[in-house]
């Protein structure tokens, strides 16, 4: 089997509004960043563990009204990682309702300090608004260790 770091979603459209693209050049490793707007997962199954989503602005800060259309798109990756996975393990897996967390959230902090791969994304609406996105997903025995 795969890991699971393996399963990171090469990019989709996103309802014709924009589209999310790898970025080829990006470098893996344990640099998050310090994203705006941060969604978690719990995935379930048998690797069980938290999917981490930062998303930030490429100029100025993430509009209020945009965070919705992000947290949905939070979702649809999450989605489509977990559906990956799933093929890779022949086995069920489930992922939790989205959280949004704050970058100050103990839960954040220990989590962030456990993550070691990265997949960067640019996502690119409408030709106006660009943002980064990184996903990052931590095993739970990483998390309990």
């Amino acid at each position: 089997m795969k890991k699971m770091n393996d399963c990171y979603p090469s990019g989709f459209d996103f309802f014709n509004i924009g589209n999310l693209k790898p970025l080829p050049n990006a470098k893996t490793g344990n640099d998050f960043g310090a994203p705006e707007l941060i969604v978690m997962f719990r995935v379930i199954g048998l690797t069980p563990g938290n999917c981490l989503i930062g998303f930030s602005a490429d100029q100025g800060r993430i509009q209020k009204e945009a965070e919705s259309m992000l947290i949905e798109m939070a979702n649809i990756l999450a989605s489509k990682f977990a559906m990956i996975a799933s093929e890779f393990s022949k086995d069920f897996i489930e992922i939790s309702p989205p959280e949004v967390l704050k970058r100050t959230s103990s839960t954040y902090n220990s989590l962030i300090e456990l993550v070691d791969n990265i997949k960067t994304y640019e996502y690119l609406e409408d030709k106006i608004n660009k943002y980064q996105v990184k996903m990052a997903f931590i095993p739970m025995k990483a998390a309990n260790a």
